[in-house]
Parts: C-alpha cells; structure tokens; sequence
C-alpha cells in the first residue's frame, strides 16, 4: 500500500465516522421528548415531511420532523406561526420518544397507538453529502484535484538550480563553463636596472 493510499483511506475512514455521527444528529437519535402534538405549519398533501410543533407538560415548544403517515388522521391545527393556543385543548394526540433511538409513539384521544421512525432518507444524503464535500477538498488541498490522492510535486522555474547543486562556474544565465580569460589592457612596465641615481 503506497502512502498516498494509506493517507486518503485513513482520512476517509475518520470522516466518515463523523459523518455517521452527522447523520445520527439529524436523524433525531440523540433527541427525545414527551408531550403533546398541537400543530403543523403546513398542511400540503404533496409534502413527505411536516414540521410538528410539539409541547411539554412543563410549556416548552419546540418544533420536529414527522413524515407524513405519522400524522395521517390526526386532528392537528394548522399554524404557520406555531404559537400553542392557551389553554390547550383535551383531545390533542400525545407523542414520546426516547433517547439513542429513531423512533416515536403517537398515542390518540381514543387510545390507539402509532409507531413512527423519524426522517432518516433527509438525514442520510446531507451526510453523503459531507462526506463527498470533505473527501473531494482534502483531495484539493493534497493533490489538487478533487479526484486525485496523489501529492502534488514541485514544480522550479528553468532559471532555477535546486538547492544544494554545484556552480556551473559559468554566467548566471547559463552560459559557457570556459574559464574567462582575462581583459585586456596596457602591458606592464619593465623592470628597472641599477639602483637608481646616486647624490
């Protein structure tokens, strides 16, 4: 195995580990809650997911994903604003889900009991997603393609020598690496004879 293998599948590995836990999060695994189901912001047959607005004994609201045959045949208002009306009304279904699961209970006014998971195909392709996103820019980023995981080399300039190489002893722009003779000028003078003039 070549390191640049052994790299990509080491951060593969690592991110989609944290891509699963993305995908657990938005899955509502981690969630929970017990309450009763007041509205939907929006009623279009043609939506698979309904944004449920949901209260707590205690008042707290909040707002979660339900697909759409979870809330098939329940006498749910319609609220854009998801406002709670004070008091709430007797008849509203109650719904409970516990921790580290994907899945919830709707309990009617007459007693009958639904089981439904939460949005999990919404949940997964944001995950893919990610997961994509951040293999293709670490791939960038090494490689400098998002589909190669090869490091990418260094690339020096022709006028430049790497580090370390000898000297051409030639010109700076590559020229000849004959010795230079040296330039011409007027011929040294002749050594004198004699001492010089005496006094």
């Amino acid at each position: 195995m070549t390191p640049a293998v052994r790299s990509v599948l080491l951060f593969a590995v690592g991110w989609a580990l944290a891509c699963a836990a993305l995908f657990l999060f938005l899955a509502g695994f981690f969630t929970s809650w017990e309450g009763v189901a007041v509205s939907v912001r929006d009623a279009n047959p043609d939506r698979a997911v309904y944004s449920v607005l949901v209260v707590e004994p205690d008042g707290d609201r909040f707002e979660v994903d339900w697909p759409k045959y979870a809330i098939d045949g329940l006498k749910l208002g319609i609220d854009p604003l998801a406002l709670p009306p004070k008091p709430l009304p007797e008849d509203l279904p109650t719904t409970t889900k516990a921790p580290w699961g994907m899945s919830f209970t709707v309990t009617t006014e007459g007693g009958g009991t639904r089981t439904a998971a939460t949005p999990q195909p919404q949940a997964l392709a944001i995950a893919v997603l990610v997961f994509l996103l951040g293999l293709g820019g670490r791939n960038m980023m090494v490689a400098g393609s998002p589909i190669s995981i090869e490091p990418r080399g260094i690339t020096l300039p022709k006028t430049q020598k790497p580090p370390g190489a000898a000297s051409s002893g030639g010109d700076e722009g590559g020229g000849s690496t004959a010795p230079r003779r040296p330039k011409k000028g007027p011929p040294p003078g002749k050594p004198r004879r004699g001492g010089g003039r005496r006094r």
